[in-house]
């Protein structure tokens, strides 16, 4: 069985008091007052679920008690029957005028009264319930609107992650998140060569960034005070204020941040393998630089080596031919040796003529390497292209 109903009785007769006591208590709660004064001292401090007010009282009248009862925010749902001696229609229309909800001339049937306050108690409960259901299905409203709209702010970073070139810029998305979910929060994001630190508000202490830093493998949820770290593979966020007292909407941000942190982690992903790539690219085209280099300084060898062979051979069958005939030898020796000569350096000479188909291939990897080292670009087409010469 649930508390008896509170009834506050106002009457500066001790006589009135009594007799409400005696109809009234069995079935409630009582507080007495025997004067304006004090029973809205005690409407404001013990909240009950019906006055039963006289007019005529010392001080401030009853009218103006309903009043006050009326203007506070704390007390103005409850209920007021007027009990008076009076029976003038001007008399009623002022008690509706100040908010009385019934009116009892006294001396009143005590059934009557009886039945008219047990149906204004409950009345009055049945609002107190229902306005709690309102405001219970409003907050649940309430809710689902924020989670709809953090939701839609959390997709709308996931599209505008995609246009971050960044770390800095991914960051300023992000921040702009979570100050629509009414954060202040700090990043960090790791795995580059080394780590990135920003601030909703611009700056981050040496003490946040160590603290990330060394909460960053202690799990998903790190909870501190109001303040909690969440982690992710190459990201962590600190959030500085938490509503611990609010516990569905502590709950709704760590899952809506999951979500947030989540993509934001994918896409710090994508832009470390971006990096790592452009390094790479860039250590590629830094080494074709060099092998065009060194290419090209064996090319001028390689031209030099061919002229001086040629030379040495040429001077070499000049020297025969000056050499033999003095050497007494007979026709026929003269004949093989020359011819020996002759077949020589038609051999060289036919070597020379095939270096050349070499070189004309030579001149084109060179003539293509050049010009990717002056662009410093490669496209797949152009390394198709490099393969297929080498490969000839």
């Amino acid at each position: 069985m649930g508390t008896p109903p509170l009834i506050l009785v106002i009457d500066d007769e001790p006589k009135n008091l009594r007799i409400m006591t005696g109809l009234l208590a069995e079935k409630y709660r009582l507080e007495t007052a025997e004067s304006g004064e004090e029973g809205l001292s005690k409407a404001q401090q013990n909240k009950p679920d019906l006055m039963l007010v006289d007019i005529m009282l010392p001080g401030i009248d009853g009218y103006e008690v309903c009043s006050r009862i009326r203007s506070d925010f704390e007390t103005q749902n409850i209920p007021v029957i007027f009990v008076s001696a009076k029976d003038s229609l001007e008399e009623r229309l002022k008690g509706y005028e100040v908010g009385g909800d019934d009116y009892f001339i006294k001396p009143f049937d005590h059934e009557e009264l009886l039945v008219k306050i047990a149906k204004t108690v409950a009345t009055q409960r049945r609002g107190e319930e229902l306005a709690t259901r309102v405001a219970q299905a409003n907050a649940i409203a309430m809710q689902a609107m924020t989670s709809t709209s953090e939701l839609g702010s959390i997709i709308h970073f996931l599209e505008a992650s995609f246009t971050a070139a960044d770390f800095d810029a991914l960051a300023e998305r992000f921040f702009d998140t979570t100050r629509a979910m009414g954060l202040s929060s700090s990043l960090a994001i790791f795995g580059a060569a080394k780590p990135f630190y920003k601030s909703d508000s611009g700056t981050m202490s040496p003490l946040e960034q160590s603290v990330l830093e060394r909460a960053a493998d202690k799990g998903r949820f790190v909870d501190f005070n109001h303040r909690t770290i969440v982690n992710f593979d190459h990201i962590s966020l600190l959030i500085k204020n938490m509503p611990v007292d609010n516990a569905e909407r502590y709950g709704l941000i760590k899952d809506n941040i999951c979500h947030l942190l989540g993509g934001a982690d994918a896409r710090v992903r994508a832009l470390l393998v971006a990096q790592e790539n452009e390094r790479q690219y860039a250590l590629l085209m830094e080494f074709v630089r060099l092998i065009n280099r060194v290419l090209d300084d064996f090319a001028v060898r390689y031209k030099a080596m061919q002229g001086e062979s040629y030379t040495i051979v040429e001077d070499m069958a000049e020297r025969f031919n000056d050499v033999v005939p003095r050497l007494g030898l007979e026709e026929y020796q003269e004949k093989s040796i020359f011819e020996i000569v002759d077949r020589c350096i038609h051999g060289i000479r036919d070597s020379y003529d095939r270096s050349q188909l070499i070189d004309e291939r030579f001149s084109r990897i060179m003539k293509q390497l050049f010009q990717l080292s002056a662009e410093g670009s490669l496209s797949s087409e152009q390394l198709h292209q490099m393969i297929s010469m080498v490969s000839e």
